[in-house]
């Protein structure tokens, strides 16, 4: 996912801090992460739809930060600067 160009300094380091983890659980899941184990009472598809949640609602997380920084700073392009 393509960082928006977020202005306040704690947006924009929790919005890689998430889009890292959505990475990390996509990763993990393409791998077999909702495969079934032996002795575990919920099914794959279970599993997957937990997972694919929990990235959805990341998601959602990220989108909410691109609002709230709509809402307090406008839309104008932060300025150049180190992270």
């Amino acid at each position: 996912m393509v960082a928006p160009d977020l202005i306040d300094p704690f947006h924009r380091q929790l919005y890689n801090k998430l889009d890292q983890e959505i990475q990390e659980r996509v990763i993990a899941l393409s791998e077999g992460s909702a495969l079934k184990i032996t002795d575990d009472r919920q099914s794959v598809t279970e599993k997957y739809a937990a997972q694919v949640s929990y990235i959805k609602a990341l998601r959602d997380v990220l989108e909410i930060c691109k609002e709230l920084e709509q809402d307090r700073y406008g839309s104008r392009p932060r300025q150049a600067e180190d992270d």
